[in-house]
């Protein structure tokens, strides 16, 4: 997928969450003009009901991409990336643990199983986030305020996501 961003007239943080709307039907993207004649946009979320972790990741996911648009060119195809990478990666892994479809008994321990699996690569990938969050911090890509906001909020995802796991234990 090839965007070109001077010809649509946004930004590649817009195109970002422009992408990252695609990712999931309940969210839109709409622009609109402001006062002064920019051109802004913002995300509305679908009135369906979901599962907290993954309500938080996307917070997570949108700071990120908020905080790294404004990093230094040096590390934009790096740290930046890779920090972006990751937080949708989070997001996508979830999705796919939370519509495993946990049926029928003579499928439902495989089923357990797969859900499990991409429960631990979320956790993964929020470990990984974590700590690129304070390599970025060192380099001085994010700014140490920004590094502990991410913590925190990996941190938060973290809990919710390990006690959807223990849920998921005690219902086996």
């Amino acid at each position: 997928l090839q965007f070109s961003f001077s010809a649509s007239g946004l930004s590649p943080f817009l195109c970002t969450l422009k992408m990252f709307a695609l990712f999931d039907s309940r969210i839109s993207l709409y622009y609109h003009e402001s006062e002064n004649g920019f051109k802004e946009a913002g995300m509305r979320r679908g009135t369906e009901s979901e599962l907290t972790v993954i309500t938080r990741a996307k917070e997570l996911a949108q700071y990120i991409l908020t905080v790294t648009d404004k990093s230094p060119k040096k590390f934009r195809f790096t740290l930046t990336s890779r920090l972006q990478n990751y937080s949708l990666s989070v997001i996508e892994s979830l999705y796919k643990a939370n519509h495993v479809f946990l049926g029928s008994s003579s499928q439902r321990d495989l089923q357990f199983e797969k859900r499990l699996t991409l429960q631990h690569e979320a956790m993964t990938q929020l470990r990984l986030l974590s700590y690129l969050s304070m390599v970025a911090r060192e380099c001085q890509c994010i700014l140490p305020r920004q590094q502990a906001q991410i913590s925190s909020k990996v941190m938060e995802t973290q809990r919710l996501l390990y006690a959807w796991m223990k849920s998921d234990e005690t219902r086996k």
